[in-house]
């Protein structure tokens, strides 16, 4: 060992003593390797799913997703997957978080639900992150985030958001024509927004361990 390595306490391998820099505060060098520290975190969080959560409930560092009615994140979960949830007779809602989508339909397909306010580029804007796993993409595009009024609603296959960080559509008769085959009535839809406007969400219908 030299001046440039250390032995880490707890595997025991002589590593880079930059492995073991104190990046939390920026100072210092720590007795175990940043792969044993990051195991022992992982394994502490398993052990302990709710300890985190309470103590950021606490705080205010966070709050759950239900309570915070101003962010994107209460929108896309509260209000559009309700829609979807009361839309379809058949589907089955994933827990929060689950990865690439949010429902499972009758026919086995993956649906991740994608929500978006008009922008002020005049354009919705639906994150879908380069997502391989969904089937299909239920956009639900808004006028805004306040009164839930539901402008569009499209049901596109997977194959439009699996090489795109996002899909874009511009409110414009160009852009709103390349989605008219995916377009789906909104009579039925825009009578269940009126139900979550009257009668608010079902706290039973959210998953309340959701948090931003």
């Amino acid at each position: 060992m030299n001046e440039l390595t250390r032995v880490c306490w707890t595997c025991g391998n002589e590593l880079p003593i930059i492995e073991f820099k104190n990046t939390h505060k920026n100072k210092g060098y720590l007795r175990h390797c940043r792969k044993c520290r990051y195991k022992a975190q992982a394994n502490w969080k398993r052990r302990h799913p709710n300890n985190q959560r309470d103590w950021c409930h606490r705080t205010g560092f966070c709050r759950p997703v239900y309570e915070a009615k101003e962010t994107p994140q209460y929108f896309g979960v509260c209000i559009a997957e309700t829609l979807v949830l009361k839309y379809f007779s058949e589907v089955k809602r994933m827990p929060y978080a689950n990865p690439g989508y949010d429902f499972i339909c009758k026919s086995g397909y993956k649906i991740d639900v994608k929500s978006s306010c008009l922008l002020s580029c005049n354009a919705w804007h639906f994150g879908t992150k380069r997502n391989k796993i969904a089937d299909y993409f239920i956009l639900l595009a808004f006028d805004n985030r306040t009164d839930i009024n539901l402008m569009h609603f499209w049901i596109v296959p997977g194959s439009f958001g699996a090489d795109k960080q996002a899909i874009v559509v511009r409110n414009s008769t160009r852009s709103l024509k390349r989605l008219l085959s995916y377009e789906k009535p909104l009579d039925k839809i825009e009578m269940v927004c009126s139900i979550i406007k009257k009668e608010g969400v079902d706290m039973n219908e959210v998953y309340v361990k959701s948090e931003v």
